[in-house]
């Protein structure tokens, strides 16, 4: 893994942790408990590093992992889960599509086994009536409180970001995929924080950007032939992918470098390692982590209370839970924070 997503995730294990558990003794050899672990595409920053928590963190408490990679392909995990022996234990999935996560229900609810949903964005459906069915989310309802945060605490310092003078805050904001619970949790959460904030925006350029990179760089690019990015004053995008994209943009016309009077604000979600380093160096704003060692624990912790095992339960301490959904909160990563966690100074150069 290169420096930078190391130190990354180095950083991203010290927050928003549980408190510290007790002693894990287990036999070197010793499978306290079995799970089958399905990722919808391991290349993916977030899940690699929630693959590399939660390996460490299995390993410490004897919880034996059995792990599948679909790459992307909803036919290699629709492979992986007919595959599936029995003896894998609980199934833990990120399904790369609706029908991969009814898949995983029909074979846990047939072999009378837990099933935990994660980074769940494909599936969209409310979680099925099947017990032992659970469900591990970002905490959805939060992300646009914690951008708007962001942005009060930059504007009221900083008079440059009203580039036009008009005593409002101008948006262009760049959406996910139409119709993904995602993509419209987020957008409700936003205007909520923005109405209840009284603060004065504007959106004047929106666009679903379907979570890619080069789709918002292309989107931006085109908005830069016109007038919207003169009128527009911040860039909200509901993915790091997309405000890097974005970033992509402005970076080719000159903005977002060392003329302080040709910056565009620019707030991301996710906390991916080159987004967190673009902060770092000033070429952001900020972005919220979605933090991979909570979803780690929580995970643990739902095998810990299917098997009594007081021990891994312990992992779900401090987290939100209703009923069988457990929710893992962001963490706003800003510049100061940004500069911890890839070990540079105020000045962006490394330590």
């Amino acid at each position: 893994m290169p420096p930078l997503a190391l130190a990354a995730l180095a950083a991203t294990l010290a927050l928003a942790a549980p408190a510290p558990l007790g002693a894990a003794p287990h036999a070197p050899d010793d499978c306290r408990v079995r799970a089958g672990i399905y990722y919808n595409r391991l290349s993916s920053p977030y899940l690699q590093s929630l693959h590399d928590t939660l390996g460490g963190l299995a390993e410490e408490w004897g919880v034996c992992l059995t792990t599948h990679d679909a790459d992307g392909s909803a036919a290699t995990q629709s492979r992986d889960l007919a595959a599936r022996p029995a003896a894998e234990g609980a199934l833990l999935i990120s399904p790369v599509t609706p029908e991969q996560a009814r898949e995983a229900l029909r074979i846990a609810a047939g072999q009378g086994e837990q099933v935990a949903y994660f980074h769940h964005g494909a599936g969209g459906a409310p979680l099925p009536e099947y017990e032992l069915a659970y469900e591990v989310r970002p905490d959805r309802q939060s992300a646009g409180d914690m951008a708007v945060r962001l942005l009060t605490s930059l504007l009221p310092s900083d008079k440059r970001w009203d580039a036009n003078g008009n005593g409002r805050l101008d948006l262009i904001i760049l959406r996910g995929s139409a119709g993904h619970p995602d993509t419209e949790a987020r957008a409700k959460s936003f205007a909520t924080a923005i109405e209840k904030s009284h603060f004065m925006v504007t959106v004047v350029a929106e666009a679903h950007c379907d979570w890619d990179r080069a789709r918002a760089r292309e989107y931006v690019s085109g908005l830069m032939e016109g007038s919207a990015l003169e009128q527009g004053e911040a860039i909200i995008a509901q993915n790091d992918a997309m405000a890097l994209g974005a970033l992509d943009a402005l970076r080719e016309r000159g903005y977002n470098r060392r003329d302080p009077y040709r910056q565009r604000l620019i707030i991301g979600c996710d906390g991916i390692p080159e987004a967190v380093e673009a902060v770092a160096r000033g070429w952001m704003a900020g972005t919220l982590l979605e933090d991979p060692r909570g979803t780690a624990h929580a995970l643990l912790g739902l095998l810990g209370e299917r098997h009594q095992d007081s021990g891994l339960r312990q992992h779900l301490g401090g987290l939100e839970r209703q009923g069988r959904i457990i929710t893992v909160p962001y963490v706003i990563v800003d510049r100061q924070r940004a500069l911890w966690m890839t070990g540079r100074d105020e000045r962006g150069r490394r330590r």
